[in-house]
């Protein structure tokens, strides 16, 4: 299965989004035995920052990624504050990605109510299957599906 997001993936993605700043944004990120464990994001307004969020990463033994939290600055609180917690779940054909929400009420991440299935299903085709949690018996239904197809080289010349 070659679809799966290493920490050389979200290195990538943070040296896009940090090389390329054109939307007002500035990002710095912190690592811990060469993976990138957290990214902070600040608004750049004239001549100054402010905090915006903060990515948490962390990874498995094999250095795939496993979860990502996302806190929001509060202003007022002068504190950092949960707010989304993505997990990834890996199989030898692909993977899960669940999302969680902060519940301010509960004080903890409720449990999923949405997750997106990415599977191998031919030699260059994937499988992306969402599902949404039932409200009635707490099973997840498939809400929408569809194929990707990676091009082969082969098929570029054409």
């Amino acid at each position: 299965m070659d679809a799966i997001i290493t920490a050389a993936t979200v290195l990538a993605s943070y040296l896009n989004v940090a090389t390329s700043n054109t939307n007002g944004y500035i990002y710095n990120a912190v690592y811990e035995d060469n993976q990138v464990a957290k990214v902070e994001v600040f608004n750049q307004d004239g001549k100054s920052l402010s905090r915006k969020l903060q990515y948490h990463y962390s990874y498995d033994a094999q250095g795939r990624l496993a979860s990502k939290e996302t806190l929001r600055w509060n202003a007022l609180a002068a504190e950092w504050q949960p707010s989304q917690l993505f997990v990834y779940e890996y199989t030898d054909y692909g993977y899960t990605l669940s999302l969680s929400n902060w519940s301010h009420e509960a004080g903890k991440y409720m449990p999923s109510n949405e997750k997106m299935v990415y599977h191998m299903v031919a030699d260059n085709v994937l499988a992306v299957d969402t599902y949404r949690r039932n409200d009635l018996d707490e099973t997840f239904e498939r809400t929408s599906g569809m194929l990707v197809m990676n091009a082969d080289k082969d098929y570029a010349d054409l």
